[in-house]
């Protein structure tokens, strides 16, 4: 069977079901098992926002701690994301519930202000239910999240002055209660679910394949049960992916002028190193690839 069979779009609906969008049309599939499409329709994002503000701020100082690909990492993520208080500007807010309560099924909770003299309410929940709540004036509230009568989480949150620098009050906070954090136990919620978008073969003849077809490329990972599918993207309108071709370049020419000499003594110093961190590196170098990380690194 041709690649090009399996990847023109009538062989993609042949072969494959398909999640996500391709071109102008959405694939997906419900709950019930129904396949369905309809048109795609773009929804510019919105602008900054302290939900957004506490997004970034949270995913920057995890990376400045680990690293996405270390063990560990997640676990990290998960306390500043529950133990991080939520710093708020006055106005109207819409809080989901699986990602600011930590709702995984849906039921029948209640709310309760802390310190409100026993206010109360049950509201259903479901993870993408959005619980709007106002905040009118700055200081701090507490609102406690119980099922069946057992707490089920406790969100704090600060709310400052209208023109406060939200991210400046999180890298603030965090500077002085980072440690503190860290020692705290990891939250137990369990993981969200995330839809899978990509190609779902219907047959195993089509494992394995991959290829390049009318500027479209097609790749499967042996971990996936899901193939992948995009756009060939171009790198001549992106100025850095241009500024790194030409540094490749100039250290490309830099290693051909080298003498002998060096190149034996860079590839001893090398083989040193190498030994040391390749666990780290997870992937296979030689003298010249660690020449030219350094040559562009400079």
């Amino acid at each position: 069977m041709k690649k090009k069979v399996i990847l023109d779009g009538r062989g993609l609906e042949h072969f494959f079901n398909m999640h996500g969008r391709r071109g102008d049309i959405i694939y997906r599939r419900k709950r019930n098992g129904e396949y369905e499409q309809y048109a795609y329709e773009y929804h510019s994002p919105g602008g900054s926002s302290p939900l957004k503000d506490r997004t970034c701020v949270l995913n920057r100082f995890a990376n400045t701690i680990s690293n996405p690909q270390y063990k560990g990492y997640s676990a990290i993520l998960r306390k500043l994301y529950y133990y991080t208080p939520y710093f708020l500007t006055p106005g109207d807010y819409a809080l989901q519930g699986q990602t600011v309560f930590f709702i995984r099924k849906a039921g029948n909770y209640q709310f309760e202000w802390s310190g409100s003299g026993g206010i109360s309410w049950h509201q259903k929940i479901c993870r993408r239910t959005m619980v709007k709540v106002s905040f009118n004036e700055p200081g701090d509230q507490e609102l406690v999240l119980k099922i069946n009568g057992v707490e089920h989480c406790r969100r704090k949150f600060i709310i400052l002055g209208s023109e406060a620098d939200v991210q400046a009050f999180y890298t603030e906070w965090l500077d002085e209660h980072l440690g503190e954090i860290l020692l705290q136990p990891e939250p137990v919620y369990s993981r969200l679910k995330g839809y899978r978008r990509g190609l779902e073969p219907l047959t195993n003849v089509i494992l394995g394949v991959g290829g390049t077809y009318q500027g479209q490329i097609y790749y499967w990972h042996k971990s996936s049960e899901i193939s992948f599918l995009r756009k060939n993207y171009d790198h001549s309108t992106n100025r850095q992916s241009q500024q790194f071709k030409e540094q490749k370049a100039l250290a490309i020419a830099a290693w051909n002028a080298e003498s002998e000499e060096f190149k034996a003594k860079w590839a001893k110093e090398f083989w040193q190193w190498y030994k040391a961190n390749y666990r780290r590196l997870n992937r296979m170098m030689t003298p010249y690839m660690w020449y030219v990380r350094s040559y562009c690194r400079k």
